[in-house]
């Protein structure tokens, strides 16, 4: 079984201009609570043949029941850079390997509060971590049809992380 990160989001994280530019620090909540611009990141991990790797993320206190998700989202620590951010939000084998990884968008607005700069960036797999991650059941390797499908008859069952990036056409297959 792959070990997921156990890490959590930064609690102190930059308020940053409408150009994306620090102003100050500050909790985490205290941003959420007065909506005010941010820095967030967003990981999608991709294998050879481009298909997207979800995971199952439990509902914290509920047993079987979860959402699938892109592999890691959260904000970036006033003490971290988006790679480094990146890096934290990888399940543990994946960050010991320091794999290659490539900005894909920034979305200004749109997710969360609709005050966050997010970096999406793509992680490409190795094949013998393909082969690894795809006898976890933590995990789901899915194409653009199959994505579709899970949109169309399971929506419910997807994060909204999955359903933006869907929406908005983020990745292509």
């Amino acid at each position: 079984m792959t070990t997921l990160p156990s890490c959590t989001d930064p609690e102190d994280i930059y308020v940053v201009d409408t150009a994306n530019m620090p102003l100050m620090v500050m909790a985490a909540s205290q941003v959420h609570a007065q909506k005010l611009w941010h820095r967030g990141v967003m990981v999608l991990v991709t294998d050879s043949k481009r298909q997207l790797v979800l995971r199952h993320r439990q509902q914290s206190g509920v047993s079987g029941l979860g959402i699938w998700d892109v592999m890691g989202s959260g904000h970036v620590g006033h003490d971290e850079s988006y790679t480094c951010a990146v890096e934290r939000l990888l399940p543990a084998e994946l960050q010991r390997l320091e794999l290659p990884f490539y900005l894909r968008h920034v979305i200004k607005g749109r997710l969360g509060t609709g005050k966050e700069f997010t970096h999406v960036h793509e992680v490409r797999l190795s094949r013998s971590l393909e082969d690894h991650l795809i006898s976890d059941h933590q995990f789901l390797f899915v194409d653009h049809d199959e994505l579709k499908a899970l949109m169309t008859n399971y929506p419910d069952q997807l994060s909204m992380n999955l359903v933006h990036i869907w929406s908005n056409q983020l990745y292509n297959f």
